[in-house]
């Protein structure tokens, strides 16, 4: 009993705080006098003497190096009521891959040449885990940190640094050593001050933050940084640190920058260009109009930006607007044109050059730029200088060569006879010499545009009429039923110049000298008309103030 009452004895101060196994061993000879705890039954599982008693040898498997390290002089030892304590760690394997880590804490006593243990094991296997796990954890972030092209960095909360990782030089130049107790807004660009300091104060209230600001390196250049960062807080809840990881996004920067600066003299040539531009959508919606387009259409920015292009164009050129859209190429391909009508507010139409080019939208979709140059005005000009090439300039009607282009076509039409029949009728202006030397040339001007006026009323549109000399005009009658029609029209002419023409207050009566010729069907230009004439001196030969059909017998006078 005497193991017993020493066991008693010394596992009380013991078992209080570290019992998860008690024992009591006898070391010479070695048995175990006393087990019991709660990893009793699992160690005796792993031994293949399990099934004796407590006291046979089952000890000597289960703790056999823990006497070993008892006894040796290195193992560390406390002193417990007068009693050496000594504390010893190893494994015991419970089975094949696994195994148990055991804190021994035990108490030697010798005693009338009997060595005695009494001990306390504690089962430290999570613990150990959860420290060696933490370890590598620590260890893998270390070589993270010191590796990476981030750095890591600890501040206190007034910002001074506590520990930067070694990465810190590959992107500032610091050394790590160089930083460590430096205040950080010490190397903060001026212009980033405030906004650092708002975000400090954000820390502090414990928030964490993300920002980019610029630093100074050690060479004096400066670095766009990103930081993540978090704040370090108290078991009540106070900042103490903050840590968080630094990444230099100065070429992101840049290219932001680039982007920002290009999208801002976009904006601005749109927005000034004298010529409408629009981004259009894959939908052909408006995604961006500018000012001069607006003018243009006489529309706001806000009514087209809510429509389409298909709203704006002339129906009759829908087609051809959209064939633009479908055969615009790559961005440094020239862009297919096209002159076409769009429609005003009001409903009018205003004569366009559009061109439409592509690029990609901000959603990613293929967006067309479209130019749009208002040419109602240029077009009007070119059209009138069209017409003045081809028109008289005191009268208004055809000039020789237009009359020979439109005459040989008509000529050609009626070749086969089924288009009825052509009929030239050369008129002249009876006494237009002597309005002349009486009134003066402007008179005689305004004699020819009356003229002009009188006999191009009096005929179809499908007809032609040309000034083809002084006081000489031609009047092609296109698809008469016969001469009796040429006849007609040549009489209506005629009454035509009943009326005076008022010349400076005064009323003249003048009259219409006509030749009257009919195509043939191998007829050119030059012979019909010179059958005409033949037939209009015919007329003044026999006392002006009528009209003469060509007849073969005529001959030039």
């Amino acid at each position: 009993m005497r193991a017993q009452d020493e066991y008693a004895a010394l596992t009380s101060a013991l078992a209080a705080s570290f019992a998860s196994i008690e024992y009591v061993v006898e070391l010479d000879p070695r048995r175990i006098r006393h087990l019991a705890g709660e990893l009793v039954d699992r160690l005796r599982a792993s031994s293949a003497e399990a099934e004796d008693s407590q006291h046979d040898a089952v000890g000597e498997a289960l703790f056999d190096d823990v006497w070993e390290e008892a006894l040796s002089e290195s193992a560390p030892a406390s002193r417990l009521g007068g009693a050496e304590i000594e504390e010893v760690v190893c494994y015991h394997v419970v089975a094949p891959g696994d195994s148990v880590r055991l804190l021994h804490r035990f108490v030697r006593r010798i005693d009338n040449g009997r060595t005695l243990i009494v001990g306390a094991a504690a089962d430290t296997t999570d613990d150990w885990r959860i420290r060696e796990s933490l370890e590598q954890s620590e260890a893998l972030y270390r070589e993270v940190a010191e590796n990476s092209a981030d750095f890591a960095m600890r501040t206190t909360p007034d910002r001074v640094v506590e520990y930067v990782s070694n990465s810190v030089t590959g992107v500032m130049g610091w050394r790590p050593e160089e930083l460590v107790g430096r205040h950080m807004p010490e190397l903060l660009h001026p212009d980033d001050q405030q906004l650092a300091a708002d975000f400090s104060d954000r820390l502090n209230r414990g928030e964490p933050v993300f920002l980019r600001t610029r630093f100074k390196t050690k060479t004096g250049d400066w670095v766009w940084m990103a930081q993540h960062v978090k704040p370090i807080l108290s078991e009540d809840g106070r900042v103490v640190a903050r840590a968080g990881v630094w990444r230099d996004v100065s070429s992101e920067m840049r290219s932001q920058a680039a982007l920002e600066e290009s999208e801002q003299r976009f904006r601005l040539a749109m927005h000034s260009a004298p010529s409408g531009i629009a981004l259009v959508g894959s939908r052909r919606e408006f995604r961006a109009v500018n000012p001069a387009l607006c003018r243009i259409l006489q529309r706001d920015e806000a009514w087209l930006l809510d429509h389409r292009m298909d709203d704006i164009v002339h129906p009759e050129d829908d087609a051809l607007e959209r064939s633009l859209h479908a055969g615009r190429g790559a961005p440094d391909q020239a862009p297919p044109s096209a002159e076409l009508r769009c429609l005003r507010a009001d409903g009018e139409p205003v004569w366009v050059a559009e061109s439409v080019g592509s690029m990609q939208g901000a959603d990613g979709e293929d967006w067309s730029v479209v130019h749009i140059v208002d040419i109602t005005d240029a077009r009007a000009a070119n059209e009138r200088l069209r017409f003045l090439a081809s028109h008289d300039d005191l009268t208004g009607q055809l000039r020789p060569a237009a009359l020979n282009a439109r005459l040989g076509e008509l000529l050609a039409q009626h070749a086969d006879g089924s288009h009825g029949r052509l009929v030239a009728i050369f008129v002249d202006v009876d006494g237009l010499k002597t309005v002349n030397d009486s009134f003066g040339h402007e008179a005689g001007d305004e004699v020819i545009r009356t003229a002009a006026t009188r006999i191009g009323a009096a005929v179809r549109r499908s007809d032609l009429v040309a000034r083809i000399g002084g006081d000489e005009f031609v009047v092609v009658l296109n698809a008469v039923h016969d001469l009796a029609d040429a006849e007609r029209v040549a009489a209506k002419l005629q009454e035509t110049f009943g009326e005076p023409i008022t010349i400076k207050g005064q009323p003249l009566r003048m009259s219409l000298s006509m030749g009257i010729a009919e195509a043939r069907p191998d007829d050119d230009v030059d012979g019909l008309l010179r059958r005409a004439d033949v037939a209009l001196y015919a007329s003044k030969a026999a006392g002006r103030a009528r009209a003469t059909v060509f007849t073969d017998d005529m001959t030039d006078g």
